[in-house]
């Protein structure tokens, strides 16, 4: 699309404001609305933000020695045409996704977007083609007087569950539709108001990017019904935990499916298998990457449906990675740890990366667990690379900081904000006191 043939397409969609966003190491939108008079001036410039920006934490506020300061200058947030959509439960909204640059129009280091880009072509230059498929989970929920509570009383799988919230589930996937994001199902979860969304299969950047419409849409919809849409890991101690799922499929240029072999006992190729290798190589890196918050870890728990060990299994949802059945669909891929707060650019890159380390490396891959490894200690294998994933962010983060090939592919500014920011949000909120605590042990001690 040229630049005229977008200012076209606004008009006809009638856009009096269009959004400009980017997504920062929290996947926290960041926008600026431009009106549409200026909109010509921001296709040819871009959108300045401080670049101190990209070191804010999830309170918007800076950790200790960030990367930039308010001295740090700025980088430009180019719109990418291709990204385009109206915002259609915002009358006379359009809303574009962007790719970060420097000033000289050299990619701004910090940018996730451009990050997913890069591993893509690695891929590409070995003739493979990846698809990925998000499946993410979420709750509905209630404000009432200051209190959360389940917007319905669903249970796993039940019609009554998409019955109680028909009209707004139709708007989410209806104006998903229009915003060029096609959802395969949606299933009433095993929490009461949980619901899990299937996103179709698409090429890497477009399905982090349809994962980041999905969320949009489902909190502002959940809004305009008087909800609140979350994808929080673990709104609730006594409610199941929200995970995002990610299933992988890679294609040959000749259109085969990469990890298919059918001679072999699991169906799975050996680039299958090498690909499982590297996942399971650096999954304690990927924890802290695809579970980046205090709370994710009140989710990753053994025996709890979320994987704690890192193994893989064949047709094993208590493992980190599943190997589905195939005779009734392609052979793909499933990562299970990640979650709702991760940034999918960035999540997805790190994936893709391991498993490529695997592929091109040929690290050696373990055999499968099928059975259910979270209700065993790791001991009860007597097997050495049965390992827990780890259980504080902390544990995971200072596993990150360990691989020393996580920190090539992210890069440095990534690879050390990231590390700053998540750190000092999980210092912080660890120093707060709960009602569980007191109701525990304000009269016990």
């Amino acid at each position: 699309m040229t630049k005229e043939e977008f200012l076209a397409r606004l008009d006809a969609d009638g856009v009096s404001e269009l959004r400009v966003i980017w997504y920062d190491l929290n996947c926290v939108p960041r926008s600026r609305a431009f009106q549409r008079d200026s909109v010509p001036h921001v296709l040819n410039k871009g959108v300045n933000f401080v670049k101190a920006m990209i070191s804010f934490n999830s309170f918007d506020a800076f950790p200790p020695g960030p990367m930039f300061d308010a001295a740090g200058g700025d980088f430009f947030a180019v719109p990418v045409l291709s990204t385009y959509s109206r915002v259609p439960y915002r009358p006379g909204v359009g809303r574009v996704l962007t790719d970060l640059l420097e000033d000289d129009g050299s990619p701004f280091p910090g940018c996730p977007r451009h990050l997913l880009q890069r591993v893509v072509e690695q891929y590409r230059a070995l003739g493979l083609h990846c698809l990925v498929a998000f499946e993410p989970e979420g709750y509905l929920f209630k404000k009432t007087d200051g209190h959360y509570v389940p917007a319905d009383s669903s249970k796993c799988f039940v019609l009554d569950g998409l019955d109680q919230q028909a009209p707004l589930l139709k708007s989410v996937v209806d104006h998903l539709r229009v915003m060029g994001v096609e959802v395969e199902k949606i299933s009433s979860e095993y929490g009461p108001g949980q619901y899990e969304v299937n996103l179709r299969p698409a090429e890497p950047v477009k399905a982090a990017e349809d994962l980041l419409a999905l969320k949009e849409v489902f909190r502002a919809v959940a809004q305009d019904y008087g909800y609140v849409g979350t994808f929080m890991p673990k709104p609730f101690d006594t409610l199941p935990g929200s995970g995002l799922h990610v299933h992988i499929s890679l294609w040959n240029g000749d259109g085969s499916n990469a990890l298919d072999d059918h001679d072999d006992e699991y169906g799975l190729s050996k680039v299958g298998r090498s690909f499982i290798s590297g996942m399971l190589a650096h999954a304690r890196a990927l924890t802290a990457i695809g579970s980046p918050i205090i709370n994710s870890y009140k989710r990753l728990l053994p025996g709890s449906w979320a994987p704690a060990h890192s193994v893989w299994g064949f047709a094993n949802r208590a493992a980190l990675i599943r190997v589905p059945e195939k005779k009734r669909r392609a052979r793909v891929i499933e990562y299970r740890s990640g979650d709702g707060a991760c940034n999918p650019y960035v999540f997805l890159a790190a994936l893709l990366a391991a498993g490529l380390d695997g592929i091109t490396n040929g690290h050696p891959c373990p055999e499968p667990v099928n059975q259910d490894v979270g209700t065993l200690a790791p001991e009860a294998f007597g097997r050495p690379d049965v390992k827990m994933l780890p259980r504080t962010g902390p544990e995971a983060f200072a596993a990150l900081e360990e691989d020393a090939f996580m920190k090539q592919v992210l890069g440095e500014v990534i690879f050390r904000e990231f590390l700053n920011i998540k750190r000092w949000e999980y210092d912080v909120l660890s120093r707060y006191v709960t009602d569980r605590e007191r109701a525990v042990y304000m009269e016990l001690i």
